[in-house]
């Protein structure tokens, strides 16, 4: 049996609000003969609270095949210098948990960063070295360049400078790069990376409880849903105007739910009591498995996003799982735009957005059931977990 650790501080089960498309494919390396240990951080970054209660420097969980070990790391509530030390010590204590597997004879033949971050790649990377196995590296977005293209830092910030060269230096070390996307697959083979690169895009089981049609008319109103992070790459203020703008315009059926947690949310909030609008939910974060039976109740989604430097949004994902028309408000040409489910709009506009849902609002239940079938096509095609877990294995 081979044996992958995957350095994922972020990573978690369905039952855990958060991101959970690579414990998809881990799931599914698991069920084919894989033993995957996954090294998280036991503080959620979407709750901000511990996931297990446990004494000791970890704990092992088994999920569904894939093995858990938390950790517990150092608190933080936003962006400062706490986060930092959280990061820090979750690099520290995965690399001492990484060898005290092995004392108990689990030794990986493959050690994985995955790039939240590059503390978890780096991690990965000296645990690879220590064990004399190989490295793979996951490219969940540029890092540092998400900096840049969010508008944090400029490229001659010394950060930056000093930053891109660490991530270069682990992308000649690595014996494969695995990208979520063509671009980001082009972005490394214009590096000279190509014969490393693997494209491994955000997957889903397809044989799933598959929701059946929907009732558009079951709920009373039409309800567009966006379900992620409240971080400021997101500008879900536009999507609180067009909400405004519908309301003035005295339609009445036409409701937003926002879906999440993050720094913006108490903005949100103040700029909804200012605007008063009546016609905007905003809801807490829900662990996966819930997450996706809430989401049936959407007649629509929405996708809003700035510009992003080579990653994948997973939302799109359970958007297309579901089957609704999605309003496409992101300046990135993801697969899905060409896919026949979205109806685009710009990011930077709130009447484009509200005339978006007023279009797809007006459509009748035949385009709407001919989305959700162009949907599944989408995911059986692109992103199915049984071929990408089996294209992973060949490499592993």
């Amino acid at each position: 049996m081979k044996t992958l650790f995957i350095f994922a501080q972020y990573l978690v089960p369905p039952d855990v609000p958060g991101g959970t498309k690579r414990y998809e494919l881990a799931r599914e390396l698991a069920r084919k003969g894989i033993d995957v240990y996954i090294f998280s951080s036991n503080f959620n970054h979407m709750t901000k609270s511990n996931v297990r209660n446990f004494t000791g420097l970890y704990s092992i969980e088994k999920v569904q095949g894939v093995h858990f070990v938390w950790m517990n790391t150092f608190k933080y509530y936003r962006n400062n210098w706490r986060r930092l030390i959280n990061v820090l010590e979750y690099s520290i204590k995965s690399y001492r948990i990484s060898l005290e597997l092995t004392r108990k004879r689990i030794y990986p033949n493959v050690v994985m960063g995955r790039c939240a971050h590059a503390f978890s790649v780096i991690t990965a990377y000296i645990v690879s070295r220590r064990l004399n196995t190989r490295f793979f590296v996951e490219m969940g977005d540029l890092w540092p360049e998400i900096f840049v293209t969010t508008g944090m830092i400029s490229e001659k910030n010394p950060v930056f400078i000093i930053l891109k060269k660490i991530m270069f230096y682990l992308y000649q070390k690595a014996d494969r790069i695995i990208c979520l996307t063509d671009r980001t697959k082009n972005y490394f083979k214009s590096n000279g990376y190509e014969k490393k690169t693997i494209l491994l895009p955000f997957c889903i089981k397809l044989d799933s409880n598959a929701p059946t049609n929907h009732d558009f008319n079951e709920h009373g109103d039409f309800k567009v849903i966006y379900a992620g992070s409240f971080q400021t790459m997101y500008p879900l203020d536009k999507v609180i105007r067009a909400a405004k703008i519908i309301e003035d315009l005295e339609i009445t059926n036409i409701k937003f739910v926002l879906i999440g947690g993050g720094i913006q949310k108490e903005s949100l909030k103040t700029l909804i009591e200012e605007l008063n609008v009546n016609n905007v939910d905003l809801l807490d974060p829900l662990p996966k498995n819930e997450l996706l039976e809430f989401l049936k109740s959407a007649s629509a989604f929405i996708l809003i996003e700035k510009e992003q430097s080579y990653g994948f949004p997973n939302k799109i994902l359970d958007y297309l799982f579901i089957g609704r028309p999605i309003i496409y408000a992101s300046p990135v040409h993801y697969k899905v735009l060409n896919s026949g489910c979205c109806v685009k709009a710009s990011y930077k506009d709130p009447k484009e957005i509200a005339d978006a849902a007023i279009k797809i609002a007006s459509m009748s239940d035949d385009e709407r059931k001919e989305i959700a079938l162009k949907a599944k096509d989408c995911l059986r095609n692109d992103h199915d977990v049984e071929i990408i877990a089996q294209r992973l294995i060949e490499h592993l």
